[in-house]
């Protein structure tokens, strides 16, 4: 219940924490005007080959879902000009019916987006490692 009591940018500041304790190179975005992603976490496999991620965050009550609104508009920031290779939804709530529809049946590739629940966002926790 903890996660409910923080603030929006408190979890922004989690989310971008998990990223970097797996090694990813993280930038938080400024708290307004963000363009549509508060995350940009960069990984570097041992090959040398980087994947870009734009993770949106949303601090939402467990009953208040994201809709397609909020997907829709993550997926047009995903589509410009040196976007990411894969943009994430993060929520402490779960996704309307359309939301998942949309992500399962609208875009592009599967591999453009991904949405993650509480469910998914407590085990990121649970999985933290400093």
């Amino acid at each position: 219940s903890h996660i409910y009591r923080i603030t929006t940018r408190e979890f922004e500041e989690i989310v971008a924490e998990i990223f970097r304790a797996q090694g990813y190179q993280v930038t938080l975005t400024k708290r307004t005007r963000d363009g549509g992603k508060d995350v940009i976490a960069i990984h570097r496999n041992v090959l040398g080959l980087e994947t870009c991620y734009f993770i949106e965050c949303k601090r939402h009550a467990l009953d208040s879902k994201v809709d397609v609104g909020i997907v829709r508009e993550l997926y047009g920031v995903h589509s410009t000009r040196n976007g990411p290779n894969k943009s994430v939804i993060a929520t402490t709530s779960t996704f309307t019916p359309d939301a998942i529809q949309y992500v399962n049946n609208e875009v592009r590739s599967r591999w453009d987006m991904e949405l993650k629940d509480i469910q998914d966002v407590l085990q990121w926790i649970r999985n933290y490692k400093i």
